[in-house]
């Protein structure tokens, strides 16, 4: 009821460890902190997901992968292995279906400052990139990613690069088109310390 920064909360819901990671420069004030996931979402966390997630639709339906939400892509994976080649789609449907939120750059960072650099990587393993919470502001087609290589990267610095494609080049690329998906790409899940998670959030969202 009343953590405090590096306490760890297992979410029994997820089936994750959390640990408090508070702002860098304002660690007394938790309503600025995160509950950062201690490690990116499982195949295991994902099927469960697929499988109890009502996939339901909207009157007008915008443009989407036609394998989707679609449980035969991971069916064959290890179920301990992170899930990767997901789209930044699912991964934001899995973490909103928890209350939660994708763990993104804001998060990765406060995490950084807090642990040891052998602890963040069980956070942000090397080799890994996860989809990013906040959204690009150049373009609603155009997704985030980040990496070791890339947490410190600004998106402008890439940007000049996106329209002529030259950013697909890039070995420190952050910038990923909408219904991209790659081997290199899972995704985590982080929470605000003061946001209700309740049963309405978790359970009745439609995608």
């Amino acid at each position: 009821p009343n953590p405090k920064p590096g306490d760890v909360w297992f979410d029994a819901v997820e089936i994750t460890p959390m640990i408090m990671c508070p702002h860098p420069r304002r660690p007394t004030e938790l309503y600025q902190a995160s509950w950062v996931a201690l490690h990116p979402v499982q195949y295991w966390q994902f099927r469960a997901f697929l499988e109890l997630v009502k996939v339901g639709h909207k009157r007008t339906e915008f443009p989407h992968a036609p394998d989707y939400m679609d449980p035969a892509r991971f069916a064959q994976q290890p179920p301990l292995s992170f899930v990767t080649n997901v789209y930044h789609d699912e991964a934001l449907a899995y973490t909103a279906w928890f209350g939660k939120s994708l763990c993104g750059a804001r998060d990765l960072d406060f995490a950084r400052s807090l642990v040891s650099p052998a602890e963040f990587q069980m956070v942000l393993p090397e080799g890994l990139r996860l989809w990013d919470a906040s959204e690009y502001s150049g373009s609603e087609f155009v997704r985030r990613a980040i990496g070791l290589d890339t947490i410190d990267k600004d998106e402008n610095d890439e940007a000049d690069l996106l329209e002529s494609g030259e950013n697909l080049r890039l070995p420190d690329r952050m910038l990923f088109d909408e219904w991209e998906r790659r081997a290199d790409i899972g995704f985590a899940s982080s929470v605000s310390p003061g946001f209700p998670m309740t049963n309405e959030l978790q359970h009745s969202l439609f995608f």
